[in-house]
Order: C-alpha cells, then structure tokens, then sequence
C-alpha cells in the first residue's frame, strides 16, 4: 500500500506543471537583423503617360539612391512614344529627389523634381513632378518598383493633366 502511495505522490509530481528554470549556458535566440534597402538601385520601367485621357507609353532607366528616412537623388531618362499612329518618339528625362520611408520589406517613395519631353525635331516641354512610389525586394537582388506621378509642364494657353504610371524592375541594394 505505500508503495502504491508513493507512485501516486510521484506521478502527481511528474505531472504538475513544475517552474523552469533556464539553463546556465543558454541565451536568448538571437534577433535577426531586418535588411534596410539603401545605397544606389538601377532598373527600367514601362511607363503610360496619360495626357487629357490620351495614353502614351515610355520605356525608362531609373536610377535612385535609397536612404530610409532621408531625401535623396534620383534620375530618369526614356524613350516616349509620339501618339496619332506617327512612328516618332520623343525624349523624356526626370531630375529630382526622394523621401524613402521604410515599410516591411519594401520602401515607399514620395517623390519631386524636375521633367522634361524633348522632341527630335526641336520641340521641348519642361515642367516639374510630384507623386509617389514604392519599391519591394522580389529575389536575388531584383525589386519591384510602382510609381505614380502627375506632371505639370510649362505651356501657355491652358495646362493639360499629366499622370504617369510606371512599373518596371530596378536593383536591390541590401544593408543590414
């Protein structure tokens, strides 16, 4: 009988839900530091410029320096499509600056600068930019980058709505 006792005392001790204690030699699982995209990105995008509802497309190299939490300079340079079914293009270019601030995995863009449509027979459009992006790692160093902006060029008798909506790829440059 006491024995019997004493395998219940036992069990019931082996059972309950006892205080552990950690090791002496055992730390805490160490925190994976996040990777923060910053430094020097280059890629391309496809862009539709739509101008009054009429749509042009460019194809553009882009080239923007990532700094989470700060402005920074970026550039553009492409190749637009004249519209009426003329096989012409025209030339575009963007000079300006961005704000990154940093999301998880990715970083959003809030973007101005300078703009300019130069044309090959001598005619050229200048203006300015403003509008917003977002960039976000896919694999082995290659983003995804969105972006919208509306254009505002210097033209007399009356400014048309300029929006441009660019999707393309562009580097991922990876500091931890």
């Amino acid at each position: 009988m006491m024995l019997r006792v004493c395998r219940y005392l036992l069990l019931l001790v082996l059972t309950a839900a006892p205080a552990v204690l950690p090791a002496q030699d055992s730390t805490a699982a160490p925190v994976q530091p996040t990777a923060v995209l910053e430094g020097l990105s280059l890629g391309g995008t496809v862009d539709r410029y739509l101008v009054g509802g009429v749509p042009f497309s460019a194809i553009s190299f882009r080239g923007v320096t990532f700094k989470p939490e700060a402005w920074a300079p970026e550039f553009a340079f492409g190749m637009l499509t004249e519209g009426g079914g003329q096989n012409g293009v025209a030339l575009t270019t963007d000079l300006g600056t961005v704000y990154g601030i940093g999301l998880p995995g990715s970083l959003l863009l809030l973007k101005a600068g300078s703009t300019g449509i130069f044309v090959p027979s001598g005619g050229a459009l200048v203006g300015a930019y403003g509008g917003i992006g977002v960039v976000a790692p896919l694999a082995g160093g290659v983003g995804l980058r969105l972006e919208a902006t509306q254009r505002w060029f210097l033209v007399a008798g009356g400014q048309p709505q300029v929006w441009v909506l660019s999707l393309g790829l562009t580097s991922i440059p990876l500091r931890r």
